[in-house]
This record gives structure tokens, C-alpha cells and sequence, in this order.
């Protein structure tokens, strides 16, 4: 009864907030409510999810600036609350700033682009295998959040903009409990660190070009970590607690072109994982997507993604994570109802890829807002 109530809650607080749109302070609100099912009525007992996402970010003087993000979800029964992005940083100049504290990762196009409030997204969800840690019934592989010390700047001549990240801090980290088990309730999943741990250290640079009055660029990203076990034995997991499971590179190539009525954005991501334990090969994969918008009008959008997953036979880093070879046609129609609020009504073809799982038609909805 108390978790019915809990839900309850949630989804009443996302439509009080949407109808009045009054907010404390200078603290931005995001939040979504949808209703999600498949042909094989996997949601039918729990299509509602929804969240809500306080975004609040300042300037302290003219060096100093501040953020941070909360985000609480209820997503097929599974509740959630996390701080998901929180920094404080100081500028040099444009060419040099310096922050600390977790961020989302600079890798891939995606990631700096687009963050947790729906809204920003043309489409219901992000890209299967860079989705949110936390949603649970997404083949999550590349991770999103990372602790540490990022330095980045935006270099200005008179043919280009070049902007550059760097970011220095902590390996991801995997619940290993009922891993290599396909009939687990819970999976294995990435779990980013709380803090910074130079034991196991990760680093990741993103360079974007971008040719003066032009409406396209470039990016090329690259991670590399040793991701450690989060579970240990004691606790049900594979490997002995903060063990590394393997040594992991992703390296991603990003195009985006914006046009007056048509968008594009797309990204290849080319992942190695060289195994510590189990077999102790070495593997690669290969993800990414191509993403187009047509606008018919100031408030329709009518979005198509294409993305896909290919690992090696016998990636224990995939098997681990319970990941699965697959791609996705996603065919989103998107009405603005205003600058605050969008509908979104969206087809997901699923094509398994994997032995013994079936294809699947998904069907979303979801309204999505935001309050400033």
C-alpha cells in the first residue's frame, strides 16, 4: 500500500506542477508522465512512469558558477532519486574553465547536449545504449555519469569555433548480483561512483569543430576506464568487491547538421573491452544511431532514429550487463503546445538480434514540461 501511495504521489506531483507551473527560487523544473506497452503487453501492468528533474545553476561573481541536479523517478515500479549532476566551476577566460564534481561524461554528441529534462529530447527516451543508469528496461552500455575534474574552453578564430573537455575522475562500476543469469529479476547494471577514486582512474576527451556560419560540426570523443565490480561475492556478485573487471576504450565520431526545417544528428561509438577475469580476451563493438527531424510547422516535429548495438560472440562485458545485440526504428511525432510543454506519440521497432528473444513492437506517449 505505501509503494501505491508512493507512485500516487509522484504522478500527482508531476500534474500540480505542469497545470500551475509555480516554482520556488530560481530552481528550473523539469518533468514527463507517460504510458508506455509493447505487443506483448509487457507494461500492461505497470505503464504508467514519470519524473521529475530540479535543475538549479548560478553565477557568483564574474569567475564563479554553481550547479546541481536532483532527479526522482517512478519507471515500471522502480522508484528512484538521485543527484545527478552537481559542480562548482571557475572561469579564466572562454579559452579555460575549471570544475568539480559529477557530470555527465564527454563522450559522444548526446551527452553534453542533451540532459535529463524530456523536454530537450525530441523523442521519448534517449538512445537505447546511452540511456540514464536508472532505466530499467534499456540495454544501457556506454555510462553517462562520472566524478571527477573536468577543464574545458572554446577557442574563437576567424574560420572556427573549437570547443575541448577534458575530464579526470573515477571508473564506473557494475552490480555483478545475478550476473550471466538471463532469468534474474534484477539484472547487473552500471553504477557510476559517489566519488573520486584514483585507484581506478578514468579520463575522457571531446574535441568539436565548428566552421564559422555554418550549420554543421564535428566532434570526436574517447573514454578509458577499468570498470570494478560494485556487488562482491558476499553480496551475490561475480568477483571480489572493487575488483576490475576489465579495461574498457570507447572511442565516438559525432555529425550534427541544422538546417531551417530539417535536422540531423548522429554518432558511431567503437568500443574495446579487454577482460581481467573470466576469459580474458579482448573484444570490440560497435554502437550508434542517425537521428533526422523534419518541422512541418512551428509546432510539429516529426522525428525518425535509427539505432543499433553489434558486439563479439562471447563478450563477457555484455553478457555481464545482460545486454543484448539489437536495433531500433523509433518513429516520433512531437506537438509543442507551447515553449514549456510537448506531447510526444512514438513506435518503437525493436529487432532482436539474440537468440530466444522476440522482436517487439513498443508504443509511447508521454507529456513532457518545464518550469522556469
Amino acid at each position: 500500500m505505501s509503494n501505491n501511495r508512493m507512485r500516487i504521489t509522484l504522478l500527482t506531483a508531476l500534474l500540480l506542477l505542469g497545470c500551475t507551473g509555480s516554482v520556488l527560487g530560481d530552481i528550473t523544473v523539469f518533468g514527463n508522465l507517460g504510458i508506455q506497452d509493447d505487443n506483448e503487453g509487457t507494461w500492461s501492468d505497470q505503464p504508467v512512469s514519470g519524473s521529475i528533474d530540479l535543475f538549479y545553476a548560478d553565477r557568483f561573481g564574474d569567475k564563479f558558477s554553481g550547479l546541481f541536479e536532483l532527479v526522482f523517478e517512478d519507471t515500471k515500479g522502480r522508484r528512484t532519486r538521485h543527484f545527478e549532476r552537481f559542480s562548482v566551476k571557475v572561469k579564466f577566460s572562454d579559452a579555460l574553465e575549471a570544475s568539480i564534481g559529477r557530470f555527465h561524461i564527454p563522450v559522444g554528441y548526446w551527452n553534453r547536449a542533451m540532459h535529463h529534462g524530456r523536454l530537450l529530447h525530441d523523442t521519448a527516451e534517449r538512445p537505447f545504449f546511452i540511456a540514464f543508469e536508472e532505466t530499467p528496461y534499456l540495454d544501457v552500455v556506454i555510462p553517462v555519469h562520472m566524478p571527477g575534474i573536468m577543464i574545458n574552453g572554446r577557442l574563437e578564430t576567424s574560420k572556427a569555433t573549437f570547443k575541448y573537455f577534458a575530464l579526470f575522475g573515477s571508473s564506473q562500476a557494475i552490480k555483478t548480483k545475478h550476473g550471466l543469469d538471463p532469468m534474474a529479476p534484477h539484472r547487473p547494471a552500471l553504477e557510476p561512483p559517489n566519488k573520486l577514486d584514483t585507484d581506478h582512474l578514468a579520463i575522457s576527451l571531446r574535441a568539436v569543430y565548428q566552421p564559422r556560419k555554418s550549420s554543421w560540426s564535428i566532434g570526436v570523443s574517447a573514454l578509458t576506464q577499468s570498470p570494478t565490480d560494485a556487488s562482491g561475492r558476499s553480496k551475490g556478485g561475480l568477483f571480489t568487491k572493487d575488483q576490475e573487471i576489465l579495461d574498457q576504450d570507447i572511442v565516438v565520431l559525432d555529425y550534427q547538421w541544422q538546417g531551417t526545417t530539417v535536422e540531423v544528428i548522429s554518432s558511431a561509438y567503437f568500443i574495446r573491452n579487454k577482460l581481467k577475469v573470466l576469459s580474458g580476451n579482448d573484444y570490440s563493438a560497435t554502437a550508434y544511431y542517425l537521428q533526422a527531424v523534419y518541422k512541418s510547422s512551428s509546432r510539429w516535429r516529426w522525428i525518425y532514429r535509427h539505432e543499433a548495438l553489434r558486439s563479439e560472440t562471447g563478450d563477457e562485458y555484455f553478457r555481464i550487463l545482460g545486454a543484448n545485440d539489437q536495433s531500433h526504428n523509433i518513429f516520433t511525432a512531437r506537438f509543442d503546445l507551447n515553449d514549456s510543454q510537448a506531447l510526444k506519440f512514438e513506435i518503437d521497432f525493436l529487432d532482436s538480434k539474440a537468440t530466444g528473444i522476440a522482436d517487439r513492437t513498443i508504443y509511447r506517449m508521454q507529456w513532457s514540461f518545464m518550469i522556469r
